[in-house]
């Protein structure tokens, strides 16, 4: 294969490039139908077949897991319970300080010490 020369190669890319301030999709993004969302919604909420007494999926999926944790599942409790309930907070342990006089006095050391090493000609290590 040929090599390309300048020129072309700049020539190639001008044409695909996009017009500084022009939009490569003027249309934005398609709102999205949330076809599934909607489609799912509407058989949840169909009889099951299979239900002697005419109950709907919501229903029968209900039912198996309200039976599942019944028997002991901690997945199917857990999943009841966060969905009547909301999940639990979770805390998250932070330790340190973070206080912005901390922070600058740790870097007002730290610039001391360089100036500190750039005078002796760099005979410390900073602590």
């Amino acid at each position: 294969m040929a090599k390309e020369s300048k020129q072309a190669r700049t020539a190639r890319l001008n044409r695909t490039r996009w017009v500084k301030g022009q939009s490569g999709n003027p249309a934005g993004r398609p709102k999205s139908s949330g076809t599934l969302l909607k489609e799912l919604r509407i058989v949840l909420n169909e009889c099951d077949p299979r239900d002697k007494q005419g109950r709907t999926y919501v229903q029968t999926i209900a039912r198996k897991m309200v039976g599942l944790a019944a028997a002991g599942s901690i997945r199917s409790t857990r999943e009841i319970l966060d969905r009547m309930h909301g999940k639990p907070r979770q805390s998250i342990a932070v330790s340190g300080s973070l206080e912005t006089t901390d922070r600058q006095s740790r870097v007002e050391r730290i610039l001391a010490e360089l100036e500190t090493l750039k005078t002796d000609g760099g005979s410390q290590s900073i602590q």
